[in-house]
């Protein structure tokens, strides 16, 4: 295939296979290598410059002295239709499959080719059905730009299905193990663990591989991939691993959000609605950087005791903070976390006073409001939205409670708000 990013993608899926893989970027350089290797399976595209698809299994078929004359050849394609796959046929391809491709049809064509006496199945046997085939269907078809995020994002189930935004799972480190969020771990099963003082937890740093693994996967729904983290001035932001893990393709583009958890997913969904309109990159990537400075996103801290037990601030501090009865109100400021502000006195008090505060002198639009928070009652969240409405009324205002890794630098009892402010 003469995509790299193609070449990536079908090996990384491949992997855990444990097949021997080779790839090549032209025919000419297919050529070279089945001259001298014996292979027991070789995958194609069809469009290739200088030498396509089908010259190079006719190369290959024909090719004096060469190792891998009769072995199957698969063609693997973007080009659907009953003409194309009459060619491929009169070709004599041993296999057609569409791109894009998944795990599974992989693994299926290569139990179906390899030699039996090589192939060893360590699960249920992969079923040849019509619809792992991918033939000319629709549902198949790749997406011009999907865009991705991270579960720090914060954005409901609902709305991730609706505009098709595929999440990077970040994963928390106990006492008993890693657990991955939405999965293996939820927010308040991890309070109610950490309720022994006992217990420590985490958020693990996830590897440039690991969004390598992510990235590939969704290239084979996707041309082109915008991902939007958390700002990479804050605590644990897994940005650089994610643009470090960008590098090895060709259509992948990081965006650093600029904003906390809250704003960051709002920023996701802003750019899921460009890419559902039919927007390129070249589109959405400028008009997102009008968004960066509309968004107001902050975040109001019960107490500092769970930021003492993560070893970001002294346990006397903390105690002080309690002593004072001292709430921090913290914002993104160029990118990086910083206090907006204190406030002190009851619950009660220090809401009405921090919802205040986040409109003060500023116009929000009224189209949608989040409201994420750790451990509050629905009784709570009744009371936010009725104070919220005294200062500013939203057509929709969504509660939703924040991952893990986020709770882990808050703790129960905190709450926060993202908008966008009215042009």
């Amino acid at each position: 295939d003469d995509n790299a990013s193609n070449l990536l993608v079908v090996s990384k899926l491949l992997r855990d296979t444990k097949v021997q893989i080779d790839t090549a970027a032209s025919g000419a350089e297919a050529l070279k290598k089945t001259l001298d290797n014996a292979y027991d399976m070789i995958f194609m595209d069809h469009l290739m410059p200088e030498m396509d698809g089908v010259q190079c299994y006719n190369a290959i078929r024909e090719q004096e002295g060469g190792s891998s004359r009769n072995v199957p050849i698969v063609v693997l394609t973007a080009n659907a239709g009953e003409e194309n796959r009459a060619l491929y046929a009169r070709t004599g391809f041993n296999g057609y499959i569409v791109k894009p491709v998944t795990g599974k049809q992989l693994e299926a064509e290569v139990v179906r080719q390899l030699p039996s006496d090589k192939v060893i199945l360590f699960d249920e046997a992969v079923e040849d059905d019509e619809e792992d085939k991918a033939w000319v269907n629709d549902k198949y078809q790749k997406r011009k730009v999907v865009i991705t995020t991270e579960s720090t994002a914060d954005l409901p189930e609902a709305l991730l299905l609706k505009y098709g935004i595929p999440v990077f799972y970040r994963s928390i480190r106990t006492d008993r193990g890693v657990f991955k969020e939405g999965t293996e771990i939820d927010t308040t099963g991890l309070i109610r663990y950490l309720e022994n003082k006992e217990h420590t937890a985490f958020p693990v740093d996830p590897t440039p591989a690991q969004y390598e693994d992510f990235f590939a996967e969704q290239l084979t729904k996707a041309n082109n991939i915008i991902h939007i983290t958390i700002s990479s001035g804050i605590s644990d932001s897994a940005y650089k691993a994610a643009y470090d893990a960008a590098a090895s393709f060709d259509n992948v583009t990081v965006i650093d959000s600029k904003q906390l958890s809250c704003g960051q997913g709002i920023i996701a969904l802003i750019a899921a609605r460009m890419a559902e309109a039919g927007m390129g990159i070249d589109e959405i990537v400028p008009r997102l950087d009008k968004y960066y400075s509309r968004i107001r996103a902050s975040f109001m801290m019960e107490s500092m005791e769970y930021m003492a037990r993560m070893d970001r601030m002294s346990v006397s501090t903390a105690n002080l903070f309690k002593a004072l009865m001292l709430r921090p109100i913290n914002v993104v400021k160029e990118g990086k976390g910083a206090p907006k502000g204190f406030v002190f006195g009851s619950k009660d008090r220090v809401w009405t006073k921090y919802v205040r505060k986040a409109f003060s002198g500023v116009n929000a639009d009224s189209t949608i409001l989040f409201v994420n928070y750790v451990g509050l009652t629905g009784k709570d969240m009744e009371w936010i939205k009725n104070e919220i409405e005294k200062y500013k009324h939203f057509d929709k205002v969504i509660f939703m409670q924040v991952s893990p890794s986020v709770a882990l630098s808050c703790g129960p009892g905190a709450f926060g708000m993202a908008f966008v402010e009215a042009e």
